[in-house]
């Protein structure tokens, strides 16, 4: 067994509106030695008990600091957690339209009738959607990271 001892950049960001507090690790790699040299880089971020992380092997910013701040937030989150959707089912006005109490996936079955008569033979394309309030909490996750490390290394 083979142990490397590394640094690795962490701080923690507290005392923001709306965010619990968070944690996050930054590494860079070393970029690969040639012509086609290219950067790496990881970062892992830690919210109230959940975590996210992503390595990227190939960067064009010379470090993770650097890249993050300047990717768009949707594209990171999709990246920490790419299960996570931006919209989810809207069960509340799923069951009002069709008078029915609907509270899940597994509960359209029982009402595939209804559902056709109400949105037609793609009706599962078709259910109203809403904001997903966990990807919009990572987004704000993500946000405050970008602004912590723009202020942290002064980058514009």
């Amino acid at each position: 067994m083979k142990i490397t001892t590394k640094s690795v950049a962490a701080f923690t960001i507290t005392d923001v509106e709306g965010v619990d507090a968070i944690t996050v690790y930054l590494e860079n790699f070393r970029p690969e030695v040639g012509p086609a040299g290219y950067y790496k880089g990881k970062i892992t971020i830690e919210c109230y008990g959940q975590a996210w992380s992503n390595y990227w092997g190939s960067m064009a910013e010379p470090t993770i600091q650097r890249f993050f701040v300047g990717a768009w937030p949707e594209y990171l989150v999709n990246k920490l957690d790419n299960e996570l959707d931006k919209y989810i089912n809207d069960w509340e006005e799923i069951s009002d339209k069709l008078k029915e109490d609907v509270n899940h996936e597994c509960d359209l079955a029982l009402y595939e009738d209804k559902l056709v008569e109400t949105w037609g033979d793609g009706w599962w394309e078709c259910l109203p959607k809403k904001s997903n309030p966990k990807f919009m909490y990572l987004i704000r996750i993500v946000e405050t990271v970008q602004k912590a490390l723009k202020e942290t290394y002064n980058y514009e």
